[in-house]
């Protein structure tokens, strides 16, 4: 977390926008504990970088169980997970601008739906970004 605050604040001095990521395991989503894992990872690094007004920030959430493996959290569970961030980040740094985006397993299939999630501003495309083709479906879509 001290090198993510530190790089962070390079990046602010720098005019650059940072991009947090955040997630948990496979054994932390099965023991429920991906709110509390959320909140842990990304605490700190609010405290550290709200003092940093007019920033912006983009904070992607990558549940590690879910990269590369073609498997996404439900629609549902995601609505609630970026609810959550955005509570967390207004109560932490309301100076700060927060934009909030997905990783995780995102491809032509599910972005459509993906997209529904009104507070996911944006994606993060692994292994579909990969052939020219999968990506320019992701983006017609």
């Amino acid at each position: 977390t001290e090198s993510i605050i530190k790089k962070a604040l390079l990046l602010f001095n720098e005019k650059i926008t940072p991009i947090i990521c955040i997630g948990e395991t496979q054994d932390e989503f099965e023991r429920k504990e991906t709110y509390s894992v959320l909140e842990k990872q990304l605490e700190p690094i609010l405290t550290a970088i709200s003092k940093n007004e007019n920033r912006s920030i983009i904070i992607a959430y990558e549940p590690v169980w879910s990269i590369g493996t073609g498997t996404t959290p439900e629609n549902a569970q995601l609505k609630k997970i970026f609810n959550f961030l955005a509570d967390l980040c207004n109560q932490k740094s309301s100076q700060l601008d927060i934009r909030f985006i997905y990783g995780g397993s995102v491809n032509e299939k599910n972005i459509h739906e993906l997209k529904q999630i009104k507070t996911i501003g944006g994606f993060l495309i692994g292994n579909a970004s990969t052939t020219i083709e999968s990506l320019e479906k992701i983006i017609d879509q």
